[in-house]
């Protein structure tokens, strides 16, 4: 009885043990649960507050986070709700700049955001300023490899602080306003970064920032998106056939030329060699093929030219189309001013 009772007990026990444990373990989890729902509540609220005080819209946030959302490339480079609230921000101040001037309004690109994250992160925790990176690379390579296939044009700014920068959305905004209005306070002829914001074939951007300790960075990157681009892959064998298919956006508008740098191989550079560096070249004088208006071939039914690009030499090959919105029919002297800069794709060739 006595071994029986012992073994009862024994049973017991772990029954109450369980039923304590599982208890505990409820309890812990609605505490957590409750925990969360508040952290989602202040968060929500937060939202709301932020969209209040830059005056931003419900139906362009949620339009931005759809896109936001869809994108799927740089995905580790992704912003929040709070940090996109910060690029809307700073999407309708340079809309202020640009309508100041006349220009044309321009949306908000998330890849090319993404790109200018990654930058900026880089910049600011490896303590240089400029348009290259570590690997040498400049925006259009950065957003190429990214997936990007537009023209792009990259401004810069950085702030340096003898004490902590206080990381809060409320004050990257403010530092993002302060680098737009250095941008554009430029006088002639040295005001390069002003004329990019207000380049009227401009219709995108992407906009990054980075606090980290004393450091701040940020870039705009400017788009200029006429074409669909169909590029099977940029990284390729040499003497290999890579079929690049072009088509405007806007049915009105034609190709009008395809031009093909040749550029020097990448390097990577130090800290003190980016910091060295100022504006960067968007081409090189290595043209290694034209296309112009009588040498393109026929559009398809889907309304795409498509021509095949085979490079003999291993280096790296960036690609530039022009779009127009004049008769290129009857086209017998050709040149690229006056025109859009419409492709920013970057062959890497084996």
């Amino acid at each position: 009885m006595r071994k029986t009772l012992f073994l009862l007990s024994t049973i017991i026990l772990f029954t109450s043990c369980g039923t304590i444990s599982n208890t505990y373990n409820n309890t812990v989890n609605s505490i957590s649960k409750k925990v969360e729902d508040i952290r989602k509540n202040n968060y929500e609220k937060r939202t709301k507050k932020l969209l209040s005080a830059y005056d931003i819209s419900i139906e362009q946030f949620q339009f931005y986070r759809e896109k936001n959302d869809q994108e799927t490339r740089l995905i580790e480079f992704k912003d929040d709700d709070h940090r996109l609230i910060a690029k809307i921000a700073l999407l309708n101040y340079i809309n202020i700049s640009r309508n100041n001037y006349n220009r044309s309004v321009i949306k908000l690109d998330i890849l090319a955001s993404r790109t200018a994250n990654k930058m900026s992160k880089e910049a600011a925790e490896s303590g240089f300023m400029g348009h290259w990176n570590l690997r040498g690379e400049k925006p259009y390579h950065r957003y190429s490899l990214a997936g990007g296939v537009d023209h792009i044009a990259e401004n810069a700014a950085a702030i340096w602080s003898s004490e902590m920068i206080i990381n809060s959305i409320d004050n990257a905004i403010s530092l993002m306003k302060e680098s737009h209005n250095s941008f554009m306070q430029e006088i002639a002829p040295n005001d390069g970064h002003k004329k990019n914001v207000l380049e009227p074939q401009h219709n995108f951007v992407g906009l990054g920032y980075s606090i980290f300790n004393k450091n701040f960075r940020y870039y705009e990157e400017y788009i200029d998106r006429y074409l669909k681009i169909e590029v099977a892959e940029i990284r390729i064998k040499k003497n290999h056939e890579n079929r690049l298919s072009l088509k405007p956006i806007n049915p009105t508008q034609n190709i009008y030329a395809i031009l093909v740098y040749k550029e020097a191989p990448l390097q990577n550079m130090n800290v003190e060699e980016i910091n060295r560096k100022n504006s960067y070249t968007d081409f090189s004088p290595n043209t290694v093929i034209e296309l112009w208006p009588w040498d393109l071939p026929d559009k398809d039914k889907d309304g795409f030219i498509k021509v095949n690009l085979k490079f003999s030499k291993p280096g790296t090959y960036y690609v530039q189309c022009y779009v127009t919105d004049e008769d290129i029919s009857q086209t017998k002297k050709a040149d690229t001013s006056g025109k859009i800069q419409a492709s920013g794709v970057v062959y890497y060739v084996d």
